[in-house]
């Protein structure tokens, strides 16, 4: 981590923020509740008025409503440092409600510090964020190492989160993907990153192009299907580009596929998400927006890519099955 302190006033006025304006410009999706309230659209336990979140998230375990203000979400829920948190937070421009806008710049980057990888505290090596990914997520061996050996694997010095660097269409660093790997489980994404990416793994076709890119929920369901389909099930990615959107982010999917077709072929989009009702409305959302798009989902039995993996260990479970809209028969052979 950096040297940089923050003050007493930088604090205050990161607590005072408008966390429901400030998760919008870096793409979470909100919805407002007579001009006062956001609530998650991926999240209904999830509760945001000016700077004061609420969750009932662990009320059935007797815990109570959880709330805090801007900085605490961002760090407890998004899995951001302190610093972190309050540098987002104050270098935003949106403070006491919104802007009038959508707290992008023109170019639709959020209006925060420009994510710098040299601002992240690293460890040396990856040990812990890979024994996770083995033991716990059923990650094989042959893709941790192709993660680690292409520098898509990192694990941060003071929580050992692993962490997923994301790389824009010039292969540039342009922030990152967290996945907590204690009991205390969360995702998040840090602070800074920028606007319409997400965490990315590529796959040529023998002409160095690319013809599809697929959508996942998490770094995790993009890893297992990458397991489940190039390793176990020993079929071609070639001319795929894979992309998780940490949650489920439309203006990830609109801006991913844009510049990566870059005037060229347009890429033939295929959402690979969750088998739940979230994922459902998301599928509606993507289609009212004209937005061509195919699906390729885990089996019906499963509710997503990474439990497919798991149960695929003590069973042989098919692949998943393929509702097609408006697309050839090759990405079958996936």
């Amino acid at each position: 981590m950096s040297n940089h302190k923050v003050s007493k006033e930088q604090i205050l006025k990161a607590r005072q923020a408008d966390l429901g304006g400030y998760l919008m410009s870096i793409g979470e999706q909100l919805t407002s509740e007579g001009g006062k309230y956001l609530r998650g659209k991926n999240d209904d336990k999830l509760v945001i008025t000016g700077n004061t979140f609420y969750s009932n998230a662990h009320a059935g375990a007797g815990k109570g409503i959880e709330h805090g203000n801007a900085i605490d979400y961002l760090v407890n829920h998004r899995g951001m440092t302190f610093l972190e948190a309050v540098t987002a937070l104050t270098n935003s421009t949106i403070m006491s409600g919104h802007d009038g806008g959508n707290g992008t710049d023109g170019r639709g980057n959020q209006k925060s510090k420009a994510f710098s990888l040299g601002d992240i505290a690293l460890c040396d090596n990856q040990e812990k964020a890979r024994q996770y990914l083995e033991i716990e997520r059923y990650i094989g061996i042959e893709v941790i190492s192709y993660i680690v050996n292409n520098g898509l694997l990192l694990q941060e010095q003071k929580t050992n989160n692993a962490f997923f660097p994301i790389h824009d269409e010039f292969g540039e660093c342009v922030g990152g993907e967290r996945q907590g790997i204690t009991k205390k489980r969360f995702k998040g994404v840090a602070g800074g990153s920028r606007y319409g990416y997400g965490f990315n793994m590529r796959f040529p076709g023998s002409n160095g192009g690319f013809k599809y890119m697929l959508f996942f929920e998490s770094a995790i369901d993009l890893l297992s299907f990458v397991d489940i389909v190039k390793y176990r099930e020993k079929k071609t990615l070639d001319g795929c580009i894979l992309v998780s959107m940490a949650g489920l982010k439309k203006n990830i999917v609109k801006h991913m596929s844009k510049v990566f077709s870059d005037g060229r072929q347009p890429l033939k989009i295929v959402l690979c998400i969750d088998n739940d009702d979230k994922g459902q409305e998301f599928i509606n959302d993507i289609k009212s927006q004209g937005i061509d798009y195919s699906l390729r989902l885990p089996d019906s039995r499963v509710k997503d890519w990474n439990e497919q993996l798991g149960r695929g260990k003590q069973e042989c479970t098919p692949i998943g099955r393929l509702k097609s809209r408006a697309m050839d028969d090759s990405i079958i052979n996936l």
